[in-house]
């Protein structure tokens, strides 16, 4: 499925959270000017600002964790490119998203990564926190026979064919060694809640790391994520 472009992908999205960077954490908008200077020759020079509220976290004594809004701000860059791509990035996030016009292949992705690392490691990173690597397909089914692309476990949703169906989607999580892949599939229903007028069926594959990293270790655990989602995709697909 991703290692060359399909017709069913819609999104393709990179998560990484980390511990937070404090040059980064701030609401000084030219702080991340080290960052853009790196990435500019794959997202050029367009800069969108968002600014949001710290939070403060106060652990009771029953050791529950309550979290408040602060009167600090801190800010997001949002880097867009003209192909389809964008980072949106933050003191304690990293997010790159590809529409289905802007991902081409596997390689090619993994060249904007290396170029995100290099970038981040302007500023003191001490550890990743969490890894997601992400792929949503979307297939127009409404006068596709599914059953002859789909795995037929996964359309049990078609024996309610006639009972005015809104949406259907099911959520499953397996254990992947290290890895967890939440798999979510069904019919989507882009129109929701009204009846929809374009039947689509889904087939989500989000898989996260949860361990604490470090930065140079992100391409090894993305090529491990991607083949765990690209095996599942060829068993779900006929």
């Amino acid at each position: 499925m991703v290692e060359n472009k399909n017709d069913y992908l819609n999104e393709v999205i990179f998560h990484i959270r980390y511990s937070p960077i404090l040059e980064l954490y701030c609401d000084d908008r030219s702080a991340a000017a080290d960052f853009q200077n790196v990435v500019a020759c794959e997202f050029g020079d367009d800069v969108q600002f968002q600014e949001s509220r710290k939070f403060s976290v106060k652990v009771t004594g029953t050791g529950k964790t309550i979290e408040n809004k602060t009167n600090d701000e801190f800010v997001t860059w949002k880097f867009i490119s003209n192909s389809g791509k964008y980072i949106a990035l933050n003191g304690k996030e990293l997010i790159l998203s590809y529409s289905a016009n802007g991902y081409s292949n596997f390689t090619n992705f993994m060249s904007d990564i290396n170029l995100i690392i290099m970038a981040l490691k302007k500023y003191s990173i001490n550890q990743i926190n969490c890894l997601g690597l992400r792929y949503i397909n979307q297939i127009e089914i409404n006068d596709l026979a599914i059953d002859q692309y789909i795995n037929p476990n996964l359309l049990f949703v078609e024996k309610f064919h006639d009972d005015n169906v809104i949406q259907s989607i099911t959520r499953t999580e397996f254990e992947m060694e290290d890895y967890i892949l939440a798999f979510q599939f069904g019919l989507f229903n882009p129109q929701y809640p009204n009846m929809p007028t374009n039947k689509e069926f889904i087939l989500d594959y989000d898989c996260i790391l949860n361990n604490d990293e470090d930065i140079d270790l992100i391409p090894f655990y993305l090529k491990d994520m991607h083949d765990i989602i690209s095996n599942r995709f060829k068993k779900d697909m006929i």
